[in-house]
């Protein structure tokens, strides 16, 4: 088996800030009363991100089948080859980079749900072209309920309506739960983080299917949906996946 190096992907995003300032200058001219997108502020119709833009997203093209880490070519990387994870599986549309990041902070904090499709399609295609989709049923990483109240949406739950609905895979909204409130993720390193979400979640479901694919908006160090995974593997669930957006690191 081959051993391969993850890949940096700042050479694809370097441009991508100056891309969109130079579309916000044209489309100033274009924006009438209409919907306009997130981006370069040119008109649109029904979705959050034209797709001039959308076409220019940091797509991840190779990554390693297990961990979802960026590749030269598709196969396993050295981790994940050395040492198996809870999680059979994550794939990820996209890199946590700039403009990314940008829609996914909308998504979260403003409940900007017309770009949440936009980047949503991107993932099933993903999930399509991996002939990923034989997956029994789609589960949303669960909020507490303080954060919960603070954001008034789950943008795990909103994604999983959207691929249940494109791929016709079932959802269960309810029997994976978060046992306790945890800190936010984006300030921990990644032995905190495991730390963080260790025993945090239950199980309660009824009826044990053989697949799930765990549903997110980002993976960074895999902490959280490897926890997960133990938590439903330990309940009789044979094959986790996650499926995110984006991928960090």
């Amino acid at each position: 088996m081959t051993k391969h190096h993850s890949v940096t992907p700042n050479a694809v995003n370097l441009n991508m800030d100056v891309m969109v300032n130079k579309k916000k200058l044209i489309n100033r001219l274009l924006i009438g009363s209409g919907a306009c997108c997130d981006l370069c502020r040119g008109p649109i119709t029904n979705k959050g991100v034209c797709d001039s833009c959308l076409a220019d997203l940091p797509q991840i093209h190779h990554a390693c089948w297990c961990c979802g880490l960026s590749l030269l070519e598709q196969g396993y990387c050295g981790g994940c080859i050395t040492q198996k994870r809870p999680t059979d599986r994550i794939i990820c549309a996209y890199y946590y980079h700039y403009p990314v990041d940008k829609l996914i902070k909308n998504i979260k904090y403003k409940q900007r749900l017309v770009s949440l499709d936009a980047l949503a399609f991107q993932l099933i295609n993903k999930i399509i072209s991996l002939n990923a989709t034989n997956i029994d049923l789609l589960v949303p990483v669960p909020m507490s309920k303080y954060r919960l109240m603070l954001r008034g949406m789950n943008q795990a739950t909103q994604i999983c309506k959207v691929i249940s609905k494109q791929l016709n895979i079932p959802c269960d909204y309810t029997s994976l739960q978060r046992t306790k409130h945890t800190l936010p993720m984006h300030d921990l390193d990644t032995k905190a983080r495991r730390r963080n979400v260790q025993n945090a979640f239950y199980w309660a479901g009824k009826k044990n299917p053989e697949s799930i694919a765990i549903i997110d908006d980002i993976v960074t160090t895999g902490a959280t949906c490897d926890e997960i995974s133990l938590c439903l593997k330990a309940n009789g669930i044979k094959r986790v996946e996650t499926w995110a957006l984006a991928r960090a690191r």
